[in-house]
């Protein structure tokens, strides 16, 4: 893989195609395997496999988004709320949901 020091865009858009490829990978794979007790023995590696392939193109598309030169945390600092002992909503994380079908 080449470096593109400075050229922030042409980084990006040489990660795609790999993004894309790990996001496909599984699929193939299942389509290739003509053992399926092995097959069996990947799922839960395929499905991981989809999800990273999904994740980094999902980073890809945060980072084309975000505006060259902006801060990578631009909400408030995390802070904690001693009288009520909770953490303001402001700074809650996004709720997530990670679900991976076919794995033991």
């Amino acid at each position: 893989m080449r470096r593109h020091e400075g050229d922030r865009t042409a980084a990006l858009l040489s990660l795609r195609p790999y993004a894309e490829l790990l996001a496909s990978a599984s699929q193939v794979i299942r389509e290739g395997v003509a053992d399926p007790g092995f097959l069996q023995d990947c799922v839960p590696w395929l499905n991981a496999l989809t999800l990273w392939g999904a994740a980094l193109t999902t980073c890809l598309d945060a980072l084309e988004r975000r505006p060259a030169g902006a801060a990578l945390d631009t909400g408030p600092p995390w802070s904690y709320d001693h009288e009520t002992q909770k953490v303001p909503a402001e700074n809650q994380p996004a709720p997530m949901c990670l679900c991976v079908r076919g794995g033991t």
